[in-house]
């Protein structure tokens, strides 16, 4: 859908540190499952953004979802292997952190 809206309006551009904040926003609103969802929608678009998934995985932690949790932060740290956000919760949670 976001694509389709994109194409017709190349005019509404949504860069990946826009669409970041904007989950940032909502989560330090508590609006976390709202802020889930732009998550989801920023990995959509760009599924090649080390951040993206960061910022995801963190939001599932906080809503409890360890599993999806260490899935993208593995996820993001095959994009970015000095992430060091997803090395320490990896570690702490007794993940490994090779490929």
């Amino acid at each position: 859908m976001v694509k389709d809206v994109q194409k017709k309006h190349p005019e509404l551009y949504l860069n990946e540190n826009y669409v970041n904040n904007w989950g940032y926003s909502l989560a330090g609103q508590n609006q976390l499952h709202d802020a889930l969802e732009i998550f989801k929608l920023n990995v959509s678009l760009y599924p090649k953004g080390w951040n993206t998934y960061d910022s995801l995985a963190e939001t599932y932690e906080r809503i409890g979802n360890r599993k999806l949790a260490i899935e993208n932060y593995k996820r993001s740290l095959a994009l970015n292997a000095q992430n060091t956000n997803a090395i320490e919760f990896l570690k702490k949670v007794g993940e490994s952190t090779e490929k």
